[in-house]
C-alpha cells in the first residue's frame, strides 16, 4: 500500500502534481518532517494515500473493513506519525470526491479516519497548517477548487464523457457566483484536460463559452486558455477546415448543430476556437469543393 519511489521519479511526479490541489495545499507543511515522522518524501505520502483511499473505495463493507485496513497500514509504515500523515491526507481526497457525489458513507468514514488520528500530536497542527495554506491560495486569487483531481480521477478509472459533463453542468450552474479569476482558471483547466485527451470535449467547452458570454474581453482571450494550436488548421487553410470539421463529425462532435444550424454563428465560434477569422464563403466553397 505505501509507494517508495526512485528520486528521478518523484522529480517528475511532483512536477506534475504541482496542479493538484490536494498535493498545493500539503507537500509544504509535510516537507520539512525528520527521519523519526516518516522516511517518505511529500510525493510518496501523497502516492500511498491515493492507494489508501482507493483500497477503502473498493471495500465492500467499510463499516466492518475501516479499522483493518488502518492497521495493516500503521503496521506497513515506519513510525504511526507516517501511517497518520497518509491517512489524513487520504480523507482529504475522499473529501474532495464526496463534494462531486456525497454519500453519508464516505462523510462518515472520513470522521472515523479523524477519530483515529486525532490522538496524534501532530494531527492537530497539520490540519490547522493545510487550512492556512488553503486559505492563503484563495486570498491570492488561484483556483482552490478540485477541478484538477476530479478531471485525474476520471481519466484513472475511465469515465465517460458523462463525468466531464456534469462538472460543466455544475460550473454553469454555479457561474454566477464565481469571480473572474475563478472561471479564468476553470476553463484553462478544462481546455487542458481536452488537449490531453485528443479533443473529447469540443463540443461541451464551445457550449460552456457560449453559456458564459465567452466574447467578454473580462473574462480573458480564448488564444490563452487553449494550450496549442497545432491541432487546428491553419490561417486561411479552408479545405483543412472543412476536413476537421468532418473529421470532429465522425467523433460525435458537430459544429453546425452546436451552433443551432446556423453557418454564421458556426464561423463565429470557429474563429474563436482557431483564434482566426473564418470566413463564411470561403468556408462554403472549401466545402463544396471537397465533395466533388
Amino acid at each position: 500500500m505505501i509507494v517508495h519511489i526512485p528520486q528521478q521519479e518523484i522529480t517528475i511526479i511532483r512536477r506534475q502534481l504541482l496542479t493538484d490541489v490536494v498535493y498545493a495545499i500539503t507537500h509544504t507543511a509535510l516537507k520539512p518532517m525528520n527521519p523519526e515522522h516518516t522516511t517518505l518524501t511529500p510525493v510518496e505520502i501523497y502516492m500511498s494515500a491515493q492507494n489508501f483511499a482507493k483500497t477503502i473505495n473498493q471495500l465492500s463493507d467499510v463499516d466492518e473493513g475501516l479499522d483493518d485496513e488502518i492497521d495493516d497500514l500503521i503496521a506497513e509504515a515506519s513510525s504511526e506519525d507516517e501511517a497518520m500523515f497518509i491517512m489524513l491526507l487520504a480523507a482529504i481526497m475522499l473529501q474532495a470526491l464526496d463534494k462531486k457525489q456525497p454519500t453519508q458513507q464516505t462523510h462518515d468514514t472520513i470522521l472515523h479516519i479523524f477519530k483515529r488520528c486525532q490522538e496524534n500530536e501532530l494531527f492537530a497542527p497539520l490540519l490547522t497548517q493545510f487550512a492556512n495554506r488553503e486559505e492563503a491560495r484563495y486570498t491570492a486569487g488561484k483556483i482552490t477548487d478540485l477541478l484538477n483531481y476530479e478531471l485525474a480521477e476520471i481519466v484513472r478509472n475511465k469515465e465517460d464523457l458523462e463525468a466531464i459533463r456534469t462538472i460543466i453542468n455544475g460550473l454553469l450552474v454555479n457561474a454566477d457566483k464565481m469571480d473572474v479569476e475563478t472561471i479564468r482558471g476553470l476553463l484553462i483547466a478544462l481546455n487542458k484536460f481536452n488537449l490531453d485527451n485528443n479533443h473529447v470535449i469540443d463540443g461541451e467547452l464551445i457550449r460552456l463559452y457560449d453559456k458564459l458570454d465567452y466574447r467578454s474581453t473580462n473574462v480573458a482571450d480564448l488564444k490563452e486558455y487553449v494550450a496549442s494550436n497545432s491541432r487546428y488548421p491553419r490561417e486561411k487553410d479552408y479545405q483543412g477546415v472543412a476536413i476537421w470539421l468532418d473529421q470532429q463529425k465522425k467523433k460525435g462532435v458537430d459544429f453546425y448543430a452546436a451552433a443551432g444550424y446556423n453557418r454564421s454563428e458556426m464561423c463565429r465560434k470557429l474563429s474563436k476556437l482557431f483564434d482566426w477569422d473564418v470566413k463564411e464563403n470561403s468556408l462554403r466553397k472549401a466545402q463544396e469543393e471537397l465533395k466533388k
